[in-house]
Protein backbone atom coordinates (compact mmCIF):
# COMPACT_ATOMS: atom_id res chain seq x y z
CA UNK A 1 0.00 0.00 0.00
CA UNK A 2 2.94 2.15 0.41
CA UNK A 3 4.07 2.23 -3.19
CA UNK A 4 0.63 4.13 -3.86
CA UNK A 5 -1.82 3.80 -6.69
CA UNK A 6 -1.85 4.45 -10.45
CA UNK A 7 -4.71 6.06 -11.69
CA UNK A 8 -5.28 5.89 -16.08
CA UNK A 9 -7.93 7.72 -17.01
CA UNK A 10 -9.08 11.44 -15.80
CA UNK A 11 -13.06 11.37 -15.93
CA UNK A 12 -16.04 11.36 -13.83
CA UNK A 13 -14.84 8.11 -11.73
CA UNK A 14 -10.99 8.87 -11.72
CA UNK A 15 -11.87 12.22 -10.42
CA UNK A 16 -13.71 10.75 -7.06
CA UNK A 17 -11.05 8.14 -7.16
CA UNK A 18 -8.44 10.48 -7.33
CA UNK A 19 -10.33 12.36 -4.50
CA UNK A 20 -11.13 9.53 -1.79
CA UNK A 21 -7.81 8.38 -2.38
CA UNK A 22 -5.59 11.59 -1.64
CA UNK A 23 -7.62 12.19 1.22
CA UNK A 24 -6.98 8.52 2.40
CA UNK A 25 -3.20 9.72 2.24
CA UNK A 26 -2.06 7.79 -0.25
CA UNK A 27 0.55 8.49 -3.18
CA UNK A 28 -1.94 8.78 -6.20
CA UNK A 29 0.06 9.26 -10.17
CA UNK A 30 -2.46 9.88 -12.21
CA UNK A 31 -2.32 9.15 -16.31
CA UNK A 32 -4.43 11.51 -18.66
CA UNK A 33 -3.65 10.75 -22.95
CA UNK A 34 -4.03 14.81 -22.62
CA UNK A 35 -3.02 17.62 -20.70
CA UNK A 36 -6.62 19.53 -20.90
CA UNK A 37 -7.78 18.14 -17.47
CA UNK A 38 -4.14 17.93 -16.02
CA UNK A 39 -4.99 21.81 -14.16
CA UNK A 40 -8.04 20.42 -11.97
CA UNK A 41 -6.54 17.86 -11.03
CA UNK A 42 -3.15 19.91 -10.26
CA UNK A 43 -5.25 22.65 -8.69
CA UNK A 44 -7.86 20.45 -6.09
CA UNK A 45 -5.34 17.61 -5.75
CA UNK A 46 -1.66 18.82 -5.15
CA UNK A 47 -0.24 15.98 -3.78
CA UNK A 48 -1.13 13.96 -6.78
CA UNK A 49 1.44 13.74 -9.77
CA UNK A 50 -0.49 14.23 -12.91
CA UNK A 51 1.37 12.86 -16.37
CA UNK A 52 0.65 12.51 -19.77
CA UNK A 53 3.24 10.51 -21.01
CA UNK A 54 2.97 6.69 -20.29
CA UNK A 55 6.28 6.77 -19.92
CA UNK A 56 6.23 8.21 -17.15
CA UNK A 57 3.65 5.63 -15.10
CA UNK A 58 5.24 4.30 -12.24
CA UNK A 59 6.63 0.69 -12.20
CA UNK A 60 6.66 0.08 -8.39
CA UNK A 61 2.50 0.73 -7.92
CA UNK A 62 0.59 -1.60 -5.46
CA UNK A 63 -2.58 -1.01 -7.51
CA UNK A 64 -3.27 -0.30 -11.27
CA UNK A 65 -7.21 1.50 -11.79
CA UNK A 66 -8.44 1.97 -14.98
CA UNK A 67 -11.07 4.14 -15.15
CA UNK A 68 -12.11 4.79 -18.48
CA UNK A 69 -15.05 4.00 -20.67
CA UNK A 70 -16.15 0.34 -21.12
CA UNK A 71 -15.25 0.27 -24.37
CA UNK A 72 -11.59 1.45 -23.62
CA UNK A 73 -10.84 -1.06 -20.59
CA UNK A 74 -8.46 -3.08 -22.87
CA UNK A 75 -6.78 -0.20 -24.62
CA UNK A 76 -5.83 1.25 -21.56
CA UNK A 77 -4.83 -1.69 -20.02
CA UNK A 78 -2.31 -1.69 -23.07
CA UNK A 79 -1.11 1.33 -21.48
CA UNK A 80 0.89 -0.75 -18.90
CA UNK A 81 3.61 -1.66 -21.18
CA UNK A 82 5.69 -3.74 -18.64
CA UNK A 83 5.07 -6.73 -17.17
CA UNK A 84 3.32 -6.52 -13.36
CA UNK A 85 4.54 -8.42 -10.96
CA UNK A 86 3.38 -11.10 -8.08
CA UNK A 87 1.87 -8.71 -5.76
CA UNK A 88 0.63 -5.64 -8.22
CA UNK A 89 -2.70 -5.82 -8.82
CA UNK A 90 -4.96 -4.56 -12.08
CA UNK A 91 -8.70 -3.68 -11.55
CA UNK A 92 -10.96 -1.57 -14.08
CA UNK A 93 -14.26 0.30 -12.51
CA UNK A 94 -16.90 -0.60 -14.51
CA UNK A 95 -20.02 -2.53 -13.41
CA UNK A 96 -20.91 -4.24 -16.30
CA UNK A 97 -17.79 -5.49 -17.92
CA UNK A 98 -16.26 -8.44 -16.84
CA UNK A 99 -13.31 -8.77 -14.77
CA UNK A 100 -11.47 -11.73 -17.53
CA UNK A 101 -10.76 -8.80 -19.64
CA UNK A 102 -7.95 -8.22 -17.56
CA UNK A 103 -6.77 -12.02 -17.22
CA UNK A 104 -4.12 -11.61 -20.05
CA UNK A 105 -2.53 -9.08 -18.09
CA UNK A 106 -1.88 -10.64 -14.75
CA UNK A 107 -2.96 -13.13 -12.24
CA UNK A 108 -4.09 -10.43 -9.55
CA UNK A 109 -7.10 -8.59 -11.44
CA UNK A 110 -10.44 -7.57 -10.91
CA UNK A 111 -13.19 -4.71 -10.96
CA UNK A 112 -13.42 -1.97 -7.80
CA UNK A 113 -16.96 -0.64 -9.14
CA UNK A 114 -18.85 2.29 -7.34
CA UNK A 115 -22.82 2.35 -7.17
CA UNK A 116 -23.06 6.20 -7.67
CA UNK A 117 -23.48 8.35 -10.25
CA UNK A 118 -20.31 10.30 -10.33
CA UNK A 119 -19.56 13.78 -11.30
CA UNK A 120 -16.42 15.97 -11.74
CA UNK A 121 -15.95 18.73 -9.38
CA UNK A 122 -19.32 17.93 -7.36
CA UNK A 123 -18.88 15.96 -4.18
CA UNK A 124 -21.12 13.50 -3.27
CA UNK A 125 -22.79 13.71 -0.37
CA UNK A 126 -21.69 11.04 2.49
CA UNK A 127 -18.83 10.21 0.42
CA UNK A 128 -17.21 7.32 3.17
CA UNK A 129 -20.08 5.82 2.25
CA UNK A 130 -20.44 5.55 -1.03
CA UNK A 131 -21.13 1.58 -1.83
CA UNK A 132 -18.17 -0.26 -3.21
CA UNK A 133 -18.54 -3.59 -5.39
CA UNK A 134 -15.18 -5.49 -5.47
CA UNK A 135 -14.94 -8.72 -7.64
CA UNK A 136 -11.35 -9.93 -7.48
CA UNK A 137 -9.87 -13.12 -9.75
CA UNK A 138 -8.63 -14.74 -6.61
CA UNK A 139 -8.47 -14.89 -2.84
CA UNK A 140 -5.22 -13.40 -2.79
CA UNK A 141 -6.55 -10.33 -5.29
CA UNK A 142 -9.42 -9.71 -2.94
CA UNK A 143 -7.09 -9.68 0.43
CA UNK A 144 -5.58 -6.53 -1.46
CA UNK A 145 -8.68 -5.19 -2.93
CA UNK A 146 -10.07 -5.12 0.28
CA UNK A 147 -7.39 -3.26 1.88
CA UNK A 148 -7.50 -0.79 -0.74
CA UNK A 149 -11.71 -0.57 -0.50
CA UNK A 150 -11.01 -0.12 2.82
CA UNK A 151 -9.39 3.45 1.94
CA UNK A 152 -12.32 4.34 0.07
CA UNK A 153 -15.52 3.80 2.15
CA UNK A 154 -17.18 1.93 4.82
CA UNK A 155 -19.60 0.17 2.79
CA UNK A 156 -18.46 -2.77 0.47
CA UNK A 157 -19.14 -6.22 -0.60
CA UNK A 158 -18.21 -8.97 -3.00
CA UNK A 159 -19.65 -10.20 -6.40
CA UNK A 160 -18.59 -12.38 -9.22
CA UNK A 161 -19.31 -10.62 -12.86
CA UNK A 162 -22.61 -12.38 -12.99
CA UNK A 163 -24.04 -10.59 -9.80
CA UNK A 164 -22.17 -7.68 -10.52
CA UNK A 165 -23.54 -6.86 -13.92
CA UNK A 166 -26.99 -7.65 -12.39
CA UNK A 167 -26.90 -4.55 -9.99
CA UNK A 168 -25.48 -2.92 -12.57
CA UNK A 169 -28.50 -2.96 -14.38
CA UNK A 170 -30.36 -2.32 -11.30
CA UNK A 171 -28.58 0.96 -10.93
CA UNK A 172 -29.22 1.75 -14.51
CA UNK A 173 -32.72 1.35 -14.20
CA UNK A 174 -32.82 2.89 -10.95
CA UNK A 175 -30.62 5.95 -11.65
CA UNK A 176 -30.59 6.62 -15.13
CA UNK A 177 -34.05 6.07 -16.30
CA UNK A 178 -35.28 8.32 -13.07
CA UNK A 179 -32.75 11.19 -14.03
CA UNK A 180 -34.08 11.01 -17.81
CA UNK A 181 -37.67 10.95 -16.28
CA UNK A 182 -36.74 14.06 -14.29
CA UNK A 183 -34.80 15.38 -17.32
CA UNK A 184 -38.16 15.72 -19.48
CA UNK A 185 -40.11 16.90 -16.71
CA UNK A 186 -37.53 20.05 -16.30
CA UNK A 187 -38.35 20.21 -20.06
CA UNK A 188 -42.12 20.10 -19.54
CA UNK A 189 -41.87 22.32 -17.44
CA UNK A 190 -39.61 25.20 -19.08
CA UNK A 191 -41.82 25.13 -21.94
CA UNK A 192 -44.92 25.70 -20.13
CA UNK A 193 -43.49 27.88 -17.53
CA UNK A 194 -43.35 25.97 -14.18
CA UNK A 195 -40.70 26.28 -11.87
CA UNK A 196 -39.31 22.89 -11.67
CA UNK A 197 -37.42 23.20 -8.45
CA UNK A 198 -41.02 23.45 -6.68
CA UNK A 199 -40.83 19.56 -7.44
CA UNK A 200 -37.96 19.28 -5.56
CA UNK A 201 -39.35 18.60 -1.98
CA UNK A 202 -41.77 15.76 -3.40
CA UNK A 203 -38.49 14.16 -4.86
CA UNK A 204 -36.72 14.20 -2.35
CA UNK A 205 -39.19 12.79 -0.06
CA UNK A 206 -40.14 9.63 -2.66
CA UNK A 207 -36.00 8.99 -2.12
CA UNK A 208 -36.13 9.47 1.67
CA UNK A 209 -38.94 7.39 2.85
CA UNK A 210 -37.87 4.20 0.56
CA UNK A 211 -35.02 3.62 3.26
CA UNK A 212 -35.48 0.08 4.12
CA UNK A 213 -39.06 -0.14 2.36
CA UNK A 214 -40.37 -1.95 -0.28
CA UNK A 215 -40.97 0.91 -2.92
CA UNK A 216 -44.49 -1.31 -3.60
CA UNK A 217 -45.56 -0.23 -0.80
CA UNK A 218 -45.30 3.35 -1.03
CA UNK A 219 -46.82 3.96 -4.91
CA UNK A 220 -49.00 7.22 -4.92
CA UNK A 221 -50.86 8.47 -7.95
CA UNK A 222 -53.98 8.45 -10.30
CA UNK A 223 -52.30 4.84 -11.76
CA UNK A 224 -52.25 3.32 -8.20
CA UNK A 225 -55.96 4.55 -7.72
CA UNK A 226 -56.90 3.58 -11.25
CA UNK A 227 -58.50 7.00 -12.07
CA UNK A 228 -59.25 6.59 -15.33
CA UNK A 229 -60.26 10.17 -16.14
CA UNK A 230 -57.63 11.93 -14.58
CA UNK A 231 -55.25 9.30 -16.23
CA UNK A 232 -57.04 10.25 -19.94
CA UNK A 233 -56.76 14.37 -18.94
CA UNK A 234 -53.19 13.63 -18.54
CA UNK A 235 -52.40 12.20 -21.95
CA UNK A 236 -54.82 14.56 -23.36
CA UNK A 237 -52.51 17.66 -22.21
CA UNK A 238 -49.55 15.62 -23.70
CA UNK A 239 -51.23 15.65 -26.76
CA UNK A 240 -47.99 16.91 -28.84
CA UNK A 241 -45.62 15.94 -26.76
CA UNK A 242 -45.37 12.47 -28.23
CA UNK A 243 -42.08 11.23 -26.05
CA UNK A 244 -43.33 11.98 -23.05
CA UNK A 245 -46.80 10.82 -23.81
CA UNK A 246 -45.59 7.25 -24.73
CA UNK A 247 -43.60 7.15 -21.52
CA UNK A 248 -46.89 7.80 -19.77
CA UNK A 249 -48.61 5.35 -20.99
CA UNK A 250 -46.67 2.92 -20.55
CA UNK A 251 -45.69 3.54 -17.08
CA UNK A 252 -49.15 3.93 -16.21
CA UNK A 253 -50.00 0.51 -17.89
CA UNK A 254 -47.54 -0.94 -15.63
CA UNK A 255 -48.76 0.49 -12.42
CA UNK A 256 -51.95 -0.83 -13.38
CA UNK A 257 -50.99 -4.10 -14.43
CA UNK A 258 -48.92 -4.64 -11.31
CA UNK A 259 -51.56 -3.40 -8.32
CA UNK A 260 -54.49 -4.57 -10.57
CA UNK A 261 -57.01 -6.78 -8.24
CA UNK A 262 -56.73 -10.47 -8.77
Amino acid sequence: MKRGVVIIGSGNVAWHMTARLTNAGLAVQLYSRTDKDIPDYNKYFPDSVCITDERSIRKDAAFYILCVNDDAIRQAADIISFPLGADQVLVHTSGSVSSDILRYKTRLYGVLWPIMSLTKLREVQHPDNIPFVVTASNQEAEYYLSRLTEKLTHNFSYADDALRKKMHLAAVISNNFSNHLYALTYKYCVDNHIDFDKLNPIIEETIARMQGINPAMLQTGPAVRNDLITIQEHLDMLGSDTALKKIYQQLTNSIINMYKKS
